[in-house]
Formats: C-alpha cells, structure tokens, sequence
C-alpha cells in the first residue's frame, strides 16, 4: 500500500503527517458554521438582499422621494350622476280654498264620484259635488242644505229654511225635481238637488277646491299654493292663456320653451306645466331654473 502523506504550511519538507494527527483537522466555530451553511443557500441569500433594500428604502427613500408625507393628490374631472327625475303628472292635485276643509275621506269619494261620472258625492255626512271642466280639471262644491222638496202624489212642494229665498227658487226647485236635474242654478247660484226618495233635500253649492294635473313651481319657495289664484290661472288657461288681475295685480303668461310663465310685475312669478320633478338623493334640492330648465327639456 503506498504511503499517504501530508503536509502543512508548518511542515519541513519530506516531512510526514499521518491521519491522526491533529494539525490535520480545521476546528469551525460554531457562528462559522451557520454563516457557510446561510451563504451557501441560495434562497437565503436572496430574502436578506430583499431585507436590506426594505431597509435602505425606508430610510433613504424619504430623502430621495420628490413627495412629502402628508402631500394629497387631486384632480378635476367630470362626474355624471343622476340628481333628479321627471314625471309627466297623471294625477289630479288638490288645492283646497283656505277656509274650506276637503279631508282624505272626501277626496277618496271625490275619485269615485270621477270615476262614475256623478256629480254629487257624499262623505261622513257631508255633500259634494264636483263639476267636471275638463279631463284634467274639476271644481269641487260644498253644499249647505237650504230646504227639502216633498213628492206628495204629482204634486212637488219645498220648504225652505232661508226664507229669503222666495216663489222663484221654488219653481227653479221644482222643475229640477221633476226633470230629476242633480244640478241647477238659480239667481246666479248653484244649487244640488240629493234624492232620497220622496224626500229629497236641496243644497247651496259653494266652491271649497279645485283639482288639477298642473304642476305649479313658484320662483321663490316661501309661495303656497292658493285657491283664488290657481282658480284664475287654470281658467285663464283656457281661455286662451288671458291676462287676469287679482286684488289689484295684473299677472300676464309667457311660452317659453314650452313652459306656460306667470309674470307679475314684469318678473317670472311661478311656472305651470304637467311635469314633475323630484330629486332622487336625500339632502339634495334643486333650484327654481334647474327645474324650469329640466322641464322645458322634457319638452
């Protein structure tokens, strides 16, 4: 077998070293180890570049970056959203004289008696009659009983409790009763006829409110609706769009854009027109010209 030799740097020459001896092992301390074991692996390696660079850029990202810390970013651009909506108004609206009453009660009978194309309704006691102008406009009547008609055989007598009244209302009420008129007019006046049989009781009518498709929207939003007015406006209407006064003002109407103007005073006091418009978000309103300006696009 051939002689193995070994040598170190502290060797001579020629000199021999045998397998047991102890310059020949190289002692690793522990730390070494680790370290030649870590660097070896490659994954490893990679991870602690990547925690160096996190570590480099948080501090010395700062100095480099243009930005500051708290710097907000904006810009301007377009939104569209949809704010409101617009309705062609099918349905009647009530405005009701200021010193009448028209309850919830009433006004459900009031689309009955419509709907039956009768003129007299009742509701809680009460006696109605609504007077139809047109499809989109009616006028609503409450009564006061003046009287009552009695049918004895062919003869007709009535008594009234206005004794003001006279011979001629009681012909004008008789010949309502046998025509069995619901509606007839006497001096100027309205009065109702409500048939219970042989008794039949007689009524003033007076005008309490109106019913109408028209939307108003006032320029300024402290204006409510008033029955005197919207009375005038909606005849007026149509009349042929006539200028009327009321308590001394004169109120003319303008087409703009489809959109029927009520000037007062040479400024736009309301507009009137079947469109409604609403706005769909909460704590949203609109102004006067946005919706005159939505409405006359509708058109």
């Amino acid at each position: 077998m051939a002689n193995n030799k070994f040598y170190n740097k502290d060797m001579k020459p020629n000199e021999e070293m045998s397998l047991g001896d102890e310059q020949r092992i190289r002692v690793l301390s522990p730390t070494a180890l680790v370290l030649k074991r870590f660097f070896r692996n490659r994954l490893a390696i990679t991870g602690l570049i990547f925690i160096i660079g996190m570590f480099l850029f948080s501090y010395v990202g700062g100095w480099i970056m243009p930005y500051d810390e708290d710097q907000v970013f904006t810009k301007y651009d377009e939104m569209y959203k949809v704010y409101a909506g617009i309705t062609v108004n099918e349905e009647l609206k009530f405005i009701v004289a200021e010193e009448a009453e028209f309850p919830l009660v009433a006004r459900s009978q009031f689309v009955l008696a419509v709907n039956r194309e009768e003129p007299i309704f009742e509701s809680d006691g009460a006696v109605y009659m609504q007077q139809k102008v047109d499809d989109d406009y009616h006028l609503i009547h409450g009564a006061n009983e003046v009287g009552i008609s009695m049918t004895l055989g062919k003869e007709i007598r009535i008594t009234t409790t206005d004794h003001s009244l006279g011979e001629n209302f009681e012909e004008a009420a008789v010949g309502a009763v046998k025509n069995e008129d619901a509606v007839f007019t006497y001096d100027g006046k309205t009065y109702l006829v409500s048939y219970r049989g042989k008794n039949n009781l007689l009524y003033e009518a007076f005008e309490i409110a109106l019913a109408t498709k028209n939307v108003y929207d006032y320029h300024s939003g402290d204006i409510e609706n008033s029955f005197p007015f919207c009375r005038r406006v909606e005849d007026s209407i149509r009349g042929g769009y006539s200028p009327f006064v009321l308590d001394g003002v004169r109120y003319a109407f303008n087409d703009v854009n489809g959109i029927t103007e009520i000037v007062k005073d040479g400024q736009v006091y309301a507009n009137v027109s079947r469109y409604q418009i609403e706005p769909f978000m909460m704590m949203c309103s609109l102004t006067w010209s946005s919706r005159r300006s939505f409405a006359g696009r509708s058109k």
